[in-house]
């Protein structure tokens, strides 16, 4: 018997984090995500993802 799963667009959304990179070093994110920094600045952890220059 197949049940219905029910997923809320709240879990299947992504999140855009704009920040200037003066965040917390230990930043939890559980879903997916990317951050936009401005040129220059950083994130002060190191990413696990792959990382896009544009």
């Amino acid at each position: 018997m197949n049940l219905p799963i029910q997923v809320t667009q709240e879990e299947l959304s992504e999140i855009l984090i704009i920040t200037d990179g003066y965040i917390e070093n230990d930043l939890r994110v559980k879903r997916d995500h990317a951050f936009l920094l401005p040129k220059g600045n950083g994130l002060p952890f190191r990413p696990k993802g792959k990382v896009f220059l544009i």
